[in-house]
């Protein structure tokens, strides 16, 4: 492993939201290359209702702030839910376009599928993206998710992606 990748994978980490976090994840809401793929930025009236979801428990909703240089910098935002459609959990991310083909997305999301499999006892995690959104297929690809259909939704062609977790 280089040395460099090495460094990146110490210091990226994640963590539970926390009501301080509310800022950073304001910041992803509205930003226009964060949101290209999710929609648009919100506006100020989903914006509010957006960040009240964040802090407040739902059965079986995790989130995680992605942290980069060893927890100090908020990098992104990760959530593991119920798919809207299947019995099987999935997983989604928005992350600082600063923070944008380092591997941090990567060795976030390995350590919240870590914790699926291990934790919440998930055999199966599922992933949906337009497939204009390369960056984020290539994601996918990279941790170990294979396209499973396409659909359209929201005016847009659509991946489903899934995951098994090996135990």
């Amino acid at each position: 492993m280089e040395v460099g990748l090495e460094h990146m994978m110490l210091e990226t980490g994640v963590r539970a939201v926390v009501p301080e976090d509310l800022n950073f994840v304001s910041r992803l809401k509205l930003d226009p290359k964060v949101r290209a793929f999710l929609g648009g930025a919100l506006p100020n009236d989903r914006l509010d209702q957006a960040l009240a979801g964040v802090l407040t428990p739902h059965p079986m909703v995790y989130r995680w702030i992605a942290t980069h240089d060893s927890g100090r910098v908020a990098a992104g935002l990760i959530t593991l839910a119920p798919h809207h459609e299947r019995d099987d959990m999935e997983l989604s991310f928005e992350f600082l376009p600063k923070f944008w083909g380092q591997g941090v997305a990567a060795n976030a999301c390995r350590t919240v599928l870590d914790h699926a499999r291990e934790v919440i006892e998930v055999t199966t995690v599922l992933a949906e993206t337009q497939s204009a959104n390369q960056r984020s297929c290539r994601l996918l690809a990279r941790l170990g998710f294979e396209k499973e259909t396409e659909f359209e939704r929201f005016g847009a062609q659509q991946y489903l992606f899934a995951c098994q977790l090996a135990a």
